[in-house]
């Protein structure tokens, strides 16, 4: 999916690496700014 720059991405939740998840909505309401997601494909 590409967004142009300025366009607010839908709420989306992922899984984490600690076992948790991770909610965008949820972020975006307590830490205002600019996130960065990498996504690291496979396991070790």
């Amino acid at each position: 999916m590409q967004l142009p720059l300025g366009q607010s991405v839908p709420a989306f939740t992922l899984p984490a690496a600690s076992g948790s998840t991770y909610s965008l909505e949820e972020d975006s309401s307590t830490r205002p700014g600019w996130r960065l997601l990498v996504y690291f494909r496979g396991s070790w």
